[in-house]
């Protein structure tokens, strides 16, 4: 039976963060989309709050060390339509690996059906590269939305109710702090059965630039686009009705 200190120390954040690179066995710790602030009461522009956890499967999953990712909130109508699709289809990428396979079809029902609340603004968004202010708004309200279904949808699967999944973590290109790739797949997989993770070849060059007063180039970033809008990259089986 463990004693007080050892179920406190089991439950506190991990001071380890996860590493550049290919983390294995990491578990969806939790999943908010909670307002946060900074030390100055000032509301951070994010949303979608993933903290994902390393585990030591051999040590009955402890955590050796978590990381908290979040996405921007729509405001401005240039990365309107990018930032939207990305999101979408990165949190797609994570439910699929999180939740074990006989369920994900019930628990993503709850995006579903948001966005066929919303279908024509949905069919709008992956035909408009530059919306006007108006879509724009609408686009930040429809992220909300879908976010808040995610949320509800992936909150029974967090902890040691998810699959475990591997994770690859990334930096930005001056190598100043870490995120998850830009890719909307290719950057998770489930640990058992799922497929093989890489860093691509760019991340590898800005980490190991990271040191260096200048690191990016106009080769460095100059494969700004997040994705193809032309495409939302869920199967029709995912997606069934939409």
């Amino acid at each position: 039976m463990k004693n007080l200190t050892d179920v406190f120390l089991d439950s506190a954040p991990s001071r380890f963060k996860l590493p550049f690179g290919v983390s294995k066995n990491v578990m969806l710790k939790s999943v908010d989309n909670d307002v946060r602030r900074d030390k100055n009461g000032v509301k951070f522009n994010k949303n979608c709050y993933l903290t994902f956890a390393q585990v030591d499967v051999e040590d009955n999953n402890k955590i050796i060390g978590q990381s908290t990712f979040s996405y921007f909130n729509i405001d401005k109508p240039d990365f309107a339509t990018k930032n939207f699709i990305h999101q979408f289809n990165q949190m797609i990428e994570v439910a699929k690996a999180v939740i074990p396979k006989d369920n994900f079809s019930k628990a993503i029902g709850k995006i579903q059906r948001v966005l066929a609340d919303d279908l024509d603004l949905f069919k709008e968004i992956k035909g408009e590269k530059v919306p006007t202010a108006k879509t724009t708004k609408a686009i930040g309200d429809l992220q909300i939305k879908v976010v808040d279904s995610f949320v509800e949808a992936m909150t029974p699967y967090t902890g040691e109710n998810g699959d475990l999944v591997n994770l690859v973590v990334v930096t930005d290109p001056k190598g100043m702090f870490l995120d998850l790739p830009r890719e909307d797949k290719g950057f998770i997989s489930k640990a058992e059965g799922g497929m093989k993770l890489n860093v691509d070849a760019k991340y590898a060059r800005w980490y190991a630039d990271k040191d260096k007063v200048e690191t990016s180039t106009a080769d460095d970033i100059g494969e700004d686009t997040i994705i193809d809008e032309d495409e939302i990259m869920v199967e029709d089986d995912d997606l069934e009705g939409i």
